[in-house]
């Protein structure tokens, strides 16, 4: 992968994580501390992106 392309989508990556951060940040306490699926669904995401940065 060129370098370019590498920096285009480590830039894309952190985009959607800051999304998906910022989307999370707007649900609810109650909601994450009653709704386990929701939470392990964002978790997930979470380390499906980590793994994805770290390998690209």
């Amino acid at each position: 992968m060129k370098n370019e392309e590498f920096e285009s989508v480590h830039a894309l990556l952190k985009k959607v994580k800051e999304a998906l951060r910022r989307w999370y940040a707007t649900v609810s306490v109650r909601e994450l501390t009653v709704n386990h699926a929701l939470v392990a669904e964002i978790e997930a995401l979470e380390r499906m992106l980590s793994k994805v940065e770290v390998v690209s």
